[in-house]
């Protein structure tokens, strides 16, 4: 409950600020324009008169801006937020890189220090879906279970699958010094 009064309270702060940021750009761009005779006089009468038009305009409007902000970002099925939340429209770029050991021929070879060369990257493209969500109404939470897909980037990679690779495999070799 505390989280979801939380997002309550964050949803309609950002939306008061989206709403004070556009109706101070309306006013800056639009005001000489629109009280142009009113501001030739320039009086205080006339000038009072012209913020609490545009102050009753802007208290008018602001439930309507933030019931259609809220209600378009809650997190629910058949909501805007909710299709991009399961499937994320933008996948996710990974690069891998590798040390390749060049002289493994020399493992015998105590004195002989391994030679390693970079390899990479290898980039691979993660297109992550969720599955399975529960909604749980009696605490405002939902579970799910993350799904992802991985593909290999030709492209964006500097090698390709087929590359073979030597690795010096770290627990075998700190196995056999203990």
């Amino acid at each position: 409950m505390l989280v979801k009064e939380f997002c309550n309270r964050r949803c309609i702060l950002t939306s008061f600020g989206l709403l004070l940021i556009a109706s101070g750009t309306f006013f800056i761009l639009f005001f000489p324009i629109i009280f142009q005779d009113i501001l030739q006089e320039g009086t205080t009468e006339a000038r009072s008169i012209q913020l609490s038009v545009l102050n009753f305009v802007l208290i008018s409007l602001f439930p309507f801006l933030t019931g259609s902000f809220l209600k378009e970002l809650k997190l629910r099925p058949g909501s805007r937020s909710y299709d991009s939340w399961v499937s994320p429209p933008f996948p996710l770029a990974m690069d891998v890189y590798f040390f390749n050991w060049t002289n493994p021929e020399d493992i015998t070879n105590h004195s002989t220090k391994p030679i390693l060369e970079e390899l990479g990257p290898y980039r691979f493209i993660e297109h992550p879906t969720k599955v399975d969500i529960e909604w749980h109404d009696e605490n405002s939470t939902v579970s799910y279970r993350k799904k992802s897909l991985y593909y290999f980037d030709e492209e964006g990679s500097n090698g390709s699958l087929d590359d073979v690779i030597s690795s010096i495999n770290i627990v075998a070799v700190v196995s056999t010094r203990t």
